[in-house]
């Protein structure tokens, strides 16, 4: 769990998607500063615009030069690092190849994994599941899917 959010911090995109709702006359400021996927009319004044925003500084200065126009700048600064992410995922996927491996050799029969959880056929051992990091946390509280 606790790998899963490092690898989200480290792992998210430097752009950002946003919905907002803008005034119609402001509205050719955002096309100017943002990527727009979609617009919405709400009423005569006012727009919901979906957006990726975070556009390159350098590219938002030459269309401000260009345009004359006065734009919005709305930039983030996104933490974000690929080799991070990568990281925690390949030690979170060696951990699992642990876990799996001890579990078939205790004839539990594993239905799904992936970096974070794990569906079995049968109880795991009591000393895997916890809240200390590296510990598999019972999502179902002690209880069971059972298949119809």
């Amino acid at each position: 769990m606790h790998f899963n959010q490092l690898y989200g911090y480290f792992g998210r995109r430097k752009t950002l998607i946003e919905t907002r709702n803008v005034y119609n006359k402001d509205l050719i400021n955002y096309y100017g500063n943002y990527t727009i996927f979609s617009e919405i009319k709400i009423n005569e004044n006012i727009t919901t615009i979906l957006m990726s925003s975070n556009l390159d500084y350098s590219l938002l200065n030459e269309l401000k030069q260009e345009t004359n126009l006065e734009l919005v700048s709305g930039f983030r600064n996104i933490k974000s690092h690929v080799g991070i992410a990568s990281a925690v995922t390949s030690y979170a996927r060696i951990e699992m190849m642990e876990l799996k491996m001890l579990l078939t050799k205790l004839n539990i029969k594993l239905y799904y994994t992936d970096t974070d959880s794990i569906f079995t056929d049968k109880e795991i051992l009591e000393y895997l599941i916890g809240k200390d990091l590296g510990q598999l946390k019972d999502e179902l509280n002690g209880k069971f899917i059972k298949k119809k």
